[in-house]
């Protein structure tokens, strides 16, 4: 067989034809963007990862996490990494939520139940000086009960910062003198010795009270 140039520039555009169709993109699939950054996004899920965030909200965005929701460390990176704001689903329905926030240090699980059944919301810390942090950075007028296996120590942090007033609690604590004498808006606690009934008596306790500072009270310079 004899092949002409007319019939190798045909063979050549049939193989680049077929080429370039297994190559194509299929345009009849649709891709979904990110939501607006503007627009907040109310999240469903009880466990808020890396994952759900990346797949829902953007860069610079606000979030809207159910009460009870807990946020995994992986999740709280990738919120700090992209400066996504967050609030919670009882904070959205009211300018004076009744909650609080409960923040976990590690796989400590005993207030998180509580906590949900009070309708706080649920956060975890990678550490002590992480929940410190996250106190004085996100909380703001929030009541927060920091649950962790040093509380002493993330009750010495917070109270670095003059805006709040951390207190170590245990189940013994007569909270009723604590609360006329200091009014904390911060409990740093083991679940060590707590009922569950103790532990949900204490955090709408806590969430009730005003975030006046005591008469007479006064910090140390």
């Amino acid at each position: 067989m004899t092949l002409n140039s007319q019939l190798i520039d045909e063979v050549v555009r049939n193989v680049m034809r077929e080429l370039d169709l297994s190559q194509a993109s299929p345009a009849a699939v649709p891709t979904s963007g990110l939501p607006p950054t503007s627009a907040p996004v109310e999240l469903t899920q009880r466990v808020i990862t890396e994952d759900v965030l990346a797949r829902q909200t953007g860069p610079g965005g606000t979030i809207v996490i159910p009460v009870g929701a807990v946020m995994t460390p992986s999740g709280k990176d990738y919120i700090r990494r992209h400066g996504i704001s967050v609030s919670s689903s009882s904070q959205t329905a009211t300018s004076h939520s009744t909650g609080g926030l409960a923040l976990v240090v590690g796989d400590i699980q005993g207030l998180s139940a509580p906590a949900a059944s009070a309708g706080w919301t649920v956060m975890t810390a990678a550490g002590d000086f992480d929940a410190a942090n996250q106190v004085a950075q996100e909380c703001r007028d929030q009541p927060v009960a920091c649950c962790s296996t040093q509380p002493s120590v993330i009750a010495c942090l917070v109270n670095r910062n003059t805006q709040r007033r951390a207190a170590v609690v245990t189940s013994r604590t007569c909270l009723t003198e604590l609360f006329n004498d200091m009014n904390p808006d911060t409990v740093c606690l083991t679940t060590v010795g707590w009922s569950f009934s103790q532990l949900l008596r204490m955090l709408k306790q806590l969430s009730g009270q005003s975030p006046a500072v005591p008469s007479g009270w006064k910090e140390l310079p």
